[in-house]
């Protein structure tokens, strides 16, 4: 989100789920990112593909905050599709 003006349209659009979900996948991306960069050349689409579906599975279970485990899956992924 660049401005308060496109976070507010986001809210508007998403509620409250969709602001979860938000900062699940930045959690996510920035946690594998760190994790990943002494291996550069990781395709920044799949990584938003797969840490968005790993956002999603964990909102939908009612998580918060990813733990290890879930960072840890989430790298698998990335390794393995």
């Amino acid at each position: 989100m660049s401005d308060l003006k496109e976070l507010n349209q986001f809210l508007k659009e998403y509620g409250k789920d969709g602001m979860k979900l938000l900062v699940l996948f930045s959690l996510l991306k920035s946690k594998a990112k760190a994790t990943l960069k002494p291996y550069p050349g990781v395709d920044e689409k799949r990584l938003n593909r797969v840490c968005m579906a790993k956002a999603n599975e964990l909102l939908r279970l009612g998580k918060d905050q990813p733990t290890e485990k879930d960072i840890e899956e989430l790298l698998s992924r990335l390794k393995t599709h």
